[in-house]
């Protein structure tokens, strides 16, 4: 049984990937997440080896963070994103059933 996908995780592997410079408050602003909710979810990443974090080589500010996907990371992005598209086509194709069954019920009745 596949685990069902964390869409904040994608979110923050998916844009880590493009954006590995952004700070975490950076992050949140532009996923439209709680700082907390991504420092969390980050934190979570990094623990199960999925992301890293160095220091910004050839910054004057030693605290600036470039975040990293691992090789384990980039594939647990790829799985993630193939589970959600996976739920999202049974999202879209339970929807479709409902919007018929609605369909016929009106036409049937008037």
């Amino acid at each position: 049984m596949l685990k069902t996908p964390n869409p904040n995780e994608l979110a923050i592997l998916a844009y880590v990937k493009e954006h590995p410079h952004h700070s975490q408050r950076v992050m949140a602003s532009n996923l439209k997440l709680s700082l907390g909710a991504v420092n969390y979810c980050v934190q979570a990443l990094i623990d199960r080896g999925l992301m890293k974090v160095q220091n910004f080589k050839g910054s004057q500010h030693r605290w600036k963070y470039v975040y990293v996907l691992t090789p384990r990371g980039l594939r647990e992005k790829m799985r993630l994103t193939q589970a959600f598209l996976v739920l999202k086509y049974e999202e879209y194709e339970r929807v479709a059933r409902e919007i018929e069954a609605l369909e016929r019920a009106l036409t049937e009745k008037g």
